[in-house]
């Protein structure tokens, strides 16, 4: 009997209640493990919901929409810019102001050149030479005129490149390439003579210092040119460099 009373487990020797009262508390332990294990899903914030509705309202929109929308951040970008750049005016102090606006006057500058020369460079249809190495006066390309004009295709088919003069303003084109072509253009002016002649000058030099030249034919522009059915010449001009003799310039 007393072995069998040994053998006995203490769980057998608990009165119901606290039986009872074991199991409830193993079920709440077993509860609160599991709600441990499991992952609490994330909440959304308001600006990852306000952000997750603009990109489901994109995916939807017409190309119209879109547009508008596009226009719309672009303004807003733009106002941002605006006040931005505000705040720094007004923080700053009078002598900061002055060298700000005397650095953007200068940048401004800067890019209007830029933007001419580039314009120069197109209108005066260079060809076979890389753009970035030829520099052209831009009131020696084709402009819109209502006056006489002159038009001539200069071709480079020498060895070096050349430099162009004329009177008016003296180098015209720097660096026109071996093999390139462009453009060269004039327009009588109100300051003008009546008659005006004039060249146009290629200057150039050989790697072993020996200066060259060449002239392009004689032009004239004339306040009777409209008259006379000359109001818009055409030419071309091929280069042929010669060696300068010493004394000539």
């Amino acid at each position: 009997m007393r072995n069998d009373k040994q053998r006995e487990s203490w769980f057998d020797r608990m009165s119901p209640k606290g039986r009872l009262a074991l199991l409830v508390l193993t079920f709440v332990l077993l509860g609160v493990t599991l709600a441990f294990g499991q992952e609490v899903p994330k909440q959304e914030t308001v600006a990852e919901r306000v952000a997750r509705q603009r990109v489901e309202a994109r995916q939807n929109e017409t190309p119209q929409e879109r547009l508008i929308r596009l226009r719309a951040e672009q303004i807003e970008l733009e106002e941002a810019i605006k006040k931005a750049k505000l705040e720094v005016a007004t923080s700053d102090s009078p002598a900061m102001r002055k060298a700000r606006a005397e650095f953007e006057k200068a940048e401004k500058k800067t890019a209007e050149a830029e933007e001419k020369a580039r314009k120069a460079i197109a209108n005066s249809g260079l060809q076979g030479c890389d753009p970035s190495t030829v520099q052209v006066h831009p009131d020696a390309v084709p402009y819109r005129s209502i006056s006489s004009t002159v038009r001539i295709r200069v071709f480079n088919p020498e060895s070096v490149s050349v430099n162009i003069e004329d009177p008016r303003h003296g180098l015209i084109v720097h660096g026109l390439c071996p093999g390139g072509s462009m453009t060269l253009f004039r327009a009588r002016s109100l300051v003008d003579p009546d008659y005006l002649q004039f060249r146009f000058i290629a200057r150039a030099m050989t790697p072993d210092g020996r200066m060259l030249m060449d002239e392009s034919s004689s032009y004239t522009l004339s306040s009777r040119d409209w008259s006379s059915g000359r109001g818009r010449q055409e030419d071309s001009w091929t280069i042929q460099l010669q060696v300068v003799r010493q004394g000539v310039r």
